[in-house]
């Protein structure tokens, strides 16, 4: 009875240091973590990595937080120094730990894209979008050819349809004309000016935007040229 009563005093013992330990274990790892982001802050990467280095692994079951955040902390730290060796490892450390790790595997593919040459990503490049490219290219071809095979028959119609002496047919392709002639005119010269503030009826001051006294003077002469008369060569084409 006494024996049993020890021995269960020995194991309660046991897992009372065991656990004590533990929990001097994890405050420890979180003090280094904790000083290590101080050091951060105070701008000393390295003795930051140097105390992030020294965070222990956890063993299996236990909490693994502090480790992979110094790991990850300090794999960042040394790539922005260039250091790509040093930084695969400690990615490396955090993926033996956890494979599923998406920031330590992101950080090292960028690892990796850096370190590539120049003209390697630019193969890489032309093999990614050169197929879209080539495809775009065949359809701009394409309407080109489509545009030049119809524009002739058509811009024929519009002139026969521009001198009928039928006035609506006249009238209609008149506009028609008017409208696509003026249209890359009327796009170049809708500049917008500078937003000065005006006064409100309500006392608040606005932004007021408008077209540029020039574009106004080119778009009124692009409509007067269009509104003249008939030349002697539309009316010897009327008889």
């Amino acid at each position: 009875m006494l024996s049993g009563a020890l021995g269960l005093l020995f194991l309660i013992t046991i897992l009372f240091l065991n656990s004590s330990v533990h929990a001097a274990k994890e405050s420890d790892q979180y003090e280094l973590l904790a000083k290590g982001m101080q050091l951060i802050q105070e701008d000393k990467g390295d003795a930051a990595v140097e105390i992030f280095k020294k965070v222990p692994a956890p063993a299996p079951g236990e909490d693994a937080g502090a480790f992979v955040r110094s790991r990850m902390e300090a794999a960042k730290i040394l790539f922005s120094k260039k250091d790509y060796k040093d930084s695969s490892v400690m990615c490396h450390e955090i993926l033996v730990l956890l494979p599923d790790n998406l920031e330590a595997k992101n950080l090292l593919a960028e690892i990796q894209e850096t370190q590539t040459p120049e003209w390697l990503l630019f193969i890489k490049d032309m093999k990614t979008f050169l197929p879209t490219l080539v495809k775009a290219t065949v359809m701009t071809l394409l309407l080109v050819f489509i545009t030049m095979a119809i524009s002739p028959i058509g811009g024929l119609f519009i002139a026969l349809g521009r001198i009928s002496r039928i006035r609506i047919l006249s009238s209609f392709f008149w506009c028609y004309i008017w409208i696509f002639r003026g249209t890359p005119l009327a796009a170049t010269a809708r500049k917008i000016r500078a937003p000065r503030e005006t006064p409100s009826t309500d006392g608040r001051w606005r932004l007021k935007v408008g077209t540029s006294p020039s574009a106004r003077t080119l778009l009124a002469r692009s409509a007067r040229r269009t509104r003249r008369r008939p030349s002697w060569c539309d009316l010897n084409t009327r008889r």
